[in-house]
């Protein structure tokens, strides 16, 4: 069975509502939070603000132009030194405003001082009056943004003396020491489902931030982005996917913690790994954010598996015709049952996941309806089940599929399923009460 639990994350935002005028008691979000066992904390992040937040891009723009907004690598800082497990992220900051030397200081030492737990999340900013240097102004704020990422990425992960050169960035023979303490620092880029968020993500980045984007369209995407993360060699395993959650109340204007993550297991389905909540949007009053915390923290444990039922497996031809061995393989990792796993879990709901016929994700029978997916061998290095048999007998069998495509056999008995559609191969997902 394979987990696919959703990380849940809080925004620390609406800092005048949860703190008033003490705004140093930010420190103790990250202390709340790494002991409730949220798994990230994200800065939101505005230098200064104009008149003119009706031009906010993604709906009504949810504070005023006097709220404050604390500086958030400086804010992670601080944190780094009283959490120990929670994870600390930048979400997002506006890149195009910053020095990529000084971002890639700030952020290597927040690394070094949390033991590699940053995660830098980046937008360009919406705001044209926070752009108020000449040298860096709001037309060109994209092309400085992908610089950036790209100078830190070489100071942090090349050997010094390193050299960078860019439309925006240039320097020779630098020492930026010391490095992050991660081999990769995770770099999140946020906007819509466009080509140049595509872009980004899959030459530069390790995950995308969602903004203004619909469910189905993030789904979408997510398979968009692990199929670039296939065609360029990375592991789309490791894409990371964070939703921010529309909080939900109850007809008394009290937070429905409940039905505000009820969207969690359908999220997962689409590829979303993390989803996070804005203490400030919702929370009434200072007195509230740590109830508010672990309120949250409780009803998110609620788990959530992704996993197969060999039962519904027989009627595959790759299992049927060319491999049956693998139906043994796989039934032999594939524990407990279901009713098994139900009973663990004291209870929940067995959800079929059907499967499209244009599934970009590598698992086995991702490619029922493109057989030829199958005779690369990359493709099959890329699935679990092909590890766990010999590699002379997958030679042999997969020699015979490729005569049986090239002779029009394979499509005389299954050419009906390159219709498209989608199948039940029997992967279910199981969501605990």
């Amino acid at each position: 069975s394979k987990g696919v639990r959703v990380k849940i994350g809080v925004t620390v935002s609406g800092l005048g509502r949860l703190y008033g005028d003490d705004l140093a008691a930010v420190v103790d979000v990250g202390r709340a939070a790494d002991a409730a066992g949220i798994d990230y904390i994200s800065m939101p992040d505005h230098l200064a603000m104009g008149a003119h937040t009706d031009r906010y891009p993604f709906g009504t723009f949810p504070y005023p132009p006097d709220e404050p907004w604390l500086e958030p690598l400086s804010v992670l800082a601080a944190m780094a030194s009283t959490t120990e497990r929670v994870r600390l992220s930048t979400g997002l900051l506006i890149a195009p405003l910053r020095s990529p030397l000084v971002v890639a200081r700030m952020v290597a030492t927040i690394d070094v001082l949390s033991r590699g737990r940053m995660d830098l999340g980046v937008g360009t900013g919406w705001q044209r009056e926070e752009f108020i240097d000449p040298a860096m102004g709001f037309v060109g704020r994209t092309a400085r943004m992908d610089d950036l990422v790209a100078a830190c990425r070489a100071l942090w992960e090349q050997e010094p003396p390193v050299r960078f050169d860019s439309p925006s960035v240039s320097f020779d023979e630098l020492w930026c020491e010391p490095r992050p303490a991660q081999d990769r620092i995770p770099v999140l880029f946020g906007g819509g489902p466009s080509d140049a968020t595509f872009r980004r993500i899959v030459e530069l980045g390790d995950g995308w931030l969602p903004l203004g984007v619909v469910a189905d369209d993030v789904g979408a995407f997510v398979e968009r982005l692990r199929a670039g993360y296939t065609d360029a060699g990375r592991d789309p395993a490791r894409l990371d996917v964070r939703q921010a959650l529309r909080v939900a109340t109850t007809d008394d204007g009290e937070v429905d913690f409940g039905a505000t993550l009820s969207p969690l297991a359908g999220l997962g389905r689409l590829g979303v790994t993390g989803v996070s909540v804005a203490l400030g949007r919702f929370l009434p009053a200072r007195a509230d954010w740590r109830a508010g915390i672990a309120e949250l923290t409780r009803v998110a444990r609620r788990v959530v598996i992704l996993t197969w039922d060999p039962d519904h497996l027989p009627g595959f031809w790759l299992t049927e015709e060319y491999l049956p061995e693998a139906t043994t393989a796989m039934a032999q990792i594939t524990t407990p049952s279901l009713s098994e796993l139900v009973a663990a879990l004291g209870g929940g709901s067995v959800t079929p996941v059907p499967i499209p016929s244009d599934c970009a994700d590598g698992f086995f029978a991702a490619y029922w309806a493109r057989p030829e997916s199958y005779l690369d061998p990359v493709v099959r290095a890329g699935i679990s089940c092909f590890a766990l048999l010999d590699d002379v007998l997958v030679a042999a069998r997969m020699e015979r599929l490729d005569a049986d495509l090239s002779s029009g056999a394979w499509d005389a008995r299954h050419g009906h399923l390159r219709d498209g559609g989608e199948r039940d191969l029997g992967y279910r997902l199981v969501v605990s009460a």
